[in-house]
């Protein structure tokens, strides 16, 4: 099969962007949020390969235990957790005992599997990923009267406080002085995420979305700003939202979504207490790492370089359904071994050419513009990526014996 473009589904959510997936597709904006571009074999929004089959009637769809997205938020998603595969496949069946109906609005577990995920931002990123110190949150929510803290023992009572505050205290609150004279969270920043940052993310959600508790979450919620090129990892049970901004994303082949805020769909209050991490440990920050072909070999890294000179780069995240690449060329070759994993490539800028290499010469070739995409099957053993611009390429993240 070797190097197949791919077609793939696009999601129109209201939160997403009106010009940064438009750019990077080289499309003109007509004025229409763009928030997601979907790259795999998810069942109910499959990719397909450049001949018209769904990735998921291939023989390498059933490998393909990730998804590659691209996102980009204007607004914010909502604040949410994912559960762990044990806690996952136990409420599954569970729901379809009790008859559940897989589509329905309060139906929690969609499948059996957890959803970690890495973000890897493009542009200048805002987001929220786990709870902040008690004692932190406390001081910031008393700050402003909105709980009394000497009545919580722990971040689950709070988190549970806050989620139960009455609409009219949330806008009378979100609303008050204090609030409303914090200016709008910048673009970026390079300075430290202080009270002031935390206030003009609380106005700039209640803008949003109106009296919802939720808004309050960037108070008791780490805050975390990413630069281009960085990562930000979340495991199973961290409560997090994507805030602004654009960015390359990849996560297991999941639907468990538990809402904690910001949204208008079911949020289910006590199964999120069962699933949530309730620890303050800091977020899991990612940067990328240099493979070199003397620390890597295909039994515990899918991806390598073939010569010393290496141009790929890798971001550690723990997760065994995938492992996320870049690679950034300007004029020159580089050519990749892999473990004979099927792998989606994605082209963020520029103009590359993927050559399946063989012994003899190579006849498998492509050529992605920005934003176009393509599936290397797990008979390649080896392709070479020349050309200039932007690549980010999602392999799976163990390698079978």
């Amino acid at each position: 099969m070797a190097i197949l473009r791919l077609e793939n589904p696009r999601k129109a959510y209201a939160w997403g962007s009106t010009r940064s997936l438009h750019e990077i597709l080289g499309e003109k904006t007509d004025g229409t949020p763009l928030a997601e571009v979907w790259m795999g074999a998810h069942p109910s929004s499959s990719s397909r390969t450049e001949d018209g089959r769904l990735l998921t009637e291939l023989s390498d769809g059933a490998r393909i235990e990730y998804l590659l997205k691209l996102l980009a938020a204007e607004r914010a998603l909502s604040i949410q957790a994912h559960p762990s595969i044990q806690q996952a496949a136990t409420g599954y069946e569970d729901e379809e005992r009790r008859g559940v109906p897989i589509d329905a609005p309060n139906r929690v577990y969609r499948d059996r599997n957890h959803k970690p995920e890495l973000i890897v931002a493009l542009e200048p990123f805002w987001a929220m990923s786990g709870f902040r110190t008690l004692s932190r949150s406390c001081d910031a929510l008393g700050a402003l009267h909105l709980l009394d803290c000497k009545k919580l023992d722990s971040l689950s009572e709070l988190l549970s406080a806050v989620l139960a505050l009455p609409t009219e205290r949330v806008a009378e609150v979100a609303g008050s002085p204090p609030v409303a004279a914090a200016p709008g969270p910048p673009t970026r920043t390079d300075g430290p995420i202080d009270d002031a940052l935390r206030l003009a993310w609380v106005g700039e959600l209640y803008r949003q979305y109106g009296p919802d508790p939720g808004v309050f979450a960037p108070l008791f919620l780490n805050l975390v700003y990413l630069e281009p090129g960085e990562g930000l990892y979340q495991p199973s049970g961290v409560l997090h939202a994507y805030l602004r901004g654009t960015g390359v994303e990849v996560m297991a082949n999941s639907d468990n979504v538990l809402r904690a805020g910001l949204t208008a769909k079911h949020i289910d209050v006590p199964t999120l207490q069962r699933i949530v991490a309730f620890t303050d440990e800091p977020p899991a920050l990612i940067r990328e790492r240099t493979v070199e072909p003397s620390d890597s070999d295909t039994h515990t890294e899918p991806l390598r370089p073939a010569h010393s000179a290496s141009c790929l780069e890798v971001y550690d995240a723990p997760a065994a359904e995938f492992r996320l690449y870049h690679l950034e060329l300007r004029g020159e070759e580089c050519e990749v071994l892999s473990a004979g994993l099927p792998l989606i490539a994605v082209c963020i800028s520029g103009d590359v050419t993927i050559d399946e290499v063989y012994t003899p010469p190579a006849t498998g070739s492509r050529s992605l513009a920005r934003g176009a995409s393509a599936l290397i099957t797990s008979d390649v053993r080896s392709f070479r990526v020349r050309g200039r611009g932007r690549l980010f390429v999602a392999a799976p993240g163990r390698v079978s014996p």
